[in-house]
């Protein structure tokens, strides 16, 4: 039946243009809102800058920006990043975490956390290699694609054949589907 083939995850886009209604913004500022989720990857991330969207809208880059900060604040916490930096940042706000020390090796220090290369941060941060790594695994515990949870904006589109041919016994038999096929 038809209804197997029907997705009922929610994409991300409908996920935000949802948190978009109780946003604390202007009624005038909705559009922008929209455009800036419309424009996001499927990973949660800007695909536009803040002077495209403006120029594109016609409205000014504060506005766009005061938009941008307030979708940094719907979940999944993130979304929106201009990059990986950005999006990391904005979840350890979300969780309240201001430690200087983490958004130091955020900023500064990804190559080194990825490559696993701890005393080279420890050394260059004159702190212990213990410290780096707690902030190392409070890193890799937050989520470089925030948009990755939610269903795929583009459809699933299942292919159906126009003809059938089975074996059946020793003879084919040739099916020609009805819907797909102009009727002769």
């Amino acid at each position: 039946t038809y209804e197997q083939f029907v997705s009922s995850e929610i994409t991300l886009t409908e996920h935000l243009m949802f948190q978009l209604q109780f946003a604390p913004i202007k009624q005038n500022c909705r559009n922008i809102g929209r455009y800036v989720i419309e424009s996001l990857d499927e990973n949660g991330y800007m695909t536009l800058s803040v002077e495209e969207i403006a120029k594109e809208l016609g409205v000014g880059q504060d506005k766009v920006q005061v938009v941008l900060d307030a979708i940094h604040g719907f979940e999944p916490a993130g979304v929106g990043a201009r990059n990986l930096k950005e999006c990391l940042l904005i979840q350890l706000a979300h969780q309240g975490n201001d430690n200087p020390l983490v958004n130091e090796v955020v900023n500064n220090y990804l190559e080194d956390i990825a490559g696993n290369r701890l005393n080279n941060i420890a050394k260059a941060l004159n702190v212990s290699v213990r410290e780096i790594q707690e902030v190392s695994d409070l890193i890799k515990g937050l989520e470089p694609k925030p948009g990755r949870q939610f269903g795929s904006t583009s459809e699933t589109r299942y292919i159906v054949p126009d003809v059938t041919v089975e074996k059946v016994g020793g003879e084919y038999i040739v099916t020609v589907n009805e819907s797909s096929a102009p009727r002769l």
